[in-house]
């Protein structure tokens, strides 16, 4: 329980650290469910917009948690 506290505050706070744009992204993404599309329409953006900052978040949240994406 200790660790999945720990784990969640790690993850809060690099989602905080990002840039307000993404941040945004992210929590309609992941927190709320949303896919790109969805996301698009009620940002009032492009599909593709919305990819380039996902793909981001996601980039800098790997790094700052030390995540390594190779397979």
């Amino acid at each position: 329980m200790v660790e999945e506290y720990a784990l969640y505050a790690q993850v809060r706070a690099a989602v905080e650290a990002l840039p307000a744009v993404e941040r945004r992204v992210v929590e309609l993404h992941f927190g709320a469910g949303l896919s790109e599309r969805a996301i698009a329409r009620v940002l009032g953006v492009s599909k593709s917009w919305v990819h380039r900052r996902l793909q981001s978040a996601l980039v800098r949240l790997r790094a700052d948690l030390g995540v390594n994406d190779e397979k």
